[in-house]
């Protein structure tokens, strides 16, 4: 008897299918990566209109990462007409909750998401969104992650107090 095997990827993410003669297995995949692929880069906070899959671009989120966990940061939370204002700060006593997305796909989901929050030098200077760099914390950890903090004055926009946006 002769075995016959074939591999291919799955239509499913990250799984794959492979088959001895009539069997079929499915399985994940670990691609090895260089350390200068696992670094901070690959996670993503949200705390506002992302996280609703709903949402056109929540939904691409949720296609292109995996939650990785519910987070923490410290700063405040602003209502900005139809979505949340972060302004992070380290010596604040306030909470901005959300969550945190391992990003699976970056080169594909950036360009989305900047264009979503108005980021980039293509729209207007400066810009309402900025992505920055900064530590959130679940109830286990703090990681380095990426967000968009509002670059705008928060002056005259209401605080939620909660800190969380779906509490608004």
């Amino acid at each position: 008897m002769q075995l016959k095997t074939t591999f291919s990827e799955y239509p499913l993410k990250g799984l794959n299918l492979i088959r001895f003669n009539d069997l079929e297995l499915f399985f994940l995949i670990s691609h090895r990566r260089g350390l200068s692929d696992m670094n901070e880069a690959d996670y993503l906070f949200v705390y506002g209109t992302l996280l609703h899959t709903s949402n056109y671009f929540g939904a691409l989120l949720n296609h292109h990462a995996c939650l990785y966990s519910e987070g923490h940061i410290k700063g405040r939370l602003y209502h900005a007409g139809e979505y949340p204002a972060l302004i992070t700060d380290p010596e604040s006593e306030s909470w901005v909750y959300g969550k945190i997305f391992r990003l699976q796909q970056q080169n594909k989901i950036w360009k989305e998401l900047d264009e979503y929050e108005g980021f980039g030098p293509g729209f207007s200077q400066p810009n309402e969104f900025v992505r920055v760099k900064r530590t959130v914390c679940t109830g286990k950890e703090c990681l380095e992650c990426w967000l968009y903090q509002y670059n705008l004055s928060s002056e005259n926009l209401p605080l939620i107090e909660s800190g969380r946006y779906g509490q608004y």
